[in-house]
């Protein structure tokens, strides 16, 4: 029986109570999508403590598909659980699906989404998954994300992504950017820090991947007495 209002899903490998920053993107849309006429549920692979019918924990399960051996990606696991897990639900249930990644290759159930409800599918790349710059590759491999990144978006209404160096990654026609950010409540939330006062200050707040070389950065503020830098996050300076 469907809920007041539209219902939407959500597929997030990662979510709460896990605190990792691929978490908060989702995990805001789902905390605030209510106001705009939809009822979320969640599916996730973390753990819950007290699951919901809001929350549901899907378990990933050893796969035995073939790719796995060429594309390192928790998703593979968690597809067929998730397709079994869905398949429960009367056709037609969800009028729209967002699946977010990484990891990616759950999306490769948006056929079966799309078919079995008949609903907008929606991707949401927080990274690239085809020739992300990032990763060391080769042809081969980039031969076989970009015939599944096809697959995924054979049967996607519409994508979204977080900067315009993704966009351009992502040969898609409905795509939108919406960048990371940040739940306005928890930042009322947090206690003021007394910080003394000086010429200049610089705060980042957030993760900065390890592969990200600092060491001129920091050459620049040693150059800088004036200047003092404030980090929050799990990179140690």
């Amino acid at each position: 029986m469907k809920r007041n209002g539209k219902n939407i899903l959500f597929l997030s490998y990662f979510y709460l109570p896990l605190q990792a920053v691929g978490v908060k993107r989702v995990a805001y849309w789902a905390k605030h999508i209510s106001a705009y006429g939809y009822s979320p549920t969640v599916m996730t692979a973390i753990k819950q403590e007290t699951p919901t019918e809001d929350v549901l924990e899907i378990k990933p399960e050893n796969s035995s598909n073939w790719y796995r051996y060429f594309i390192k990606d928790q998703g593979i696991a968690w597809t067929a659980p998730l397709e079994k897990a869905l398949s429960e639900y009367p056709a037609g249930y969800f009028d729209t699906i967002l699946i977010t990644g990484g990891p990616f290759m759950h999306m490769l159930l948006t056929k079966f989404l799309k078919q079995h409800f008949k609903a907008q599918i929606v991707l949401d790349f927080r990274d690239p998954f085809y020739k992300n710059p990032r990763f060391q590759t080769s042809f081969f491999k980039d031969w076989v994300k970009g015939y599944f990144q096809k697959r995924f978006l054979r049967y996607a209404d519409k994508v979204i992504t977080v900067n315009e160096e993704c966009r351009q990654l992502i040969d898609f026609e409905d795509m939108a950017v919406i960048d990371n950010g940040f739940d306005e409540e928890e930042l009322l939330a947090v206690k003021a820090k007394n910080i003394p006062e000086e010429k200049g200050r610089i705060m980042a707040i957030g993760r900065i991947d390890d592969a990200f070389d600092l060491t001129a950065w920091k050459n620049s503020l040693e150059q800088l007495p004036a200047v003092s830098f404030h980090y929050a996050g799990s990179r140690v300076f």
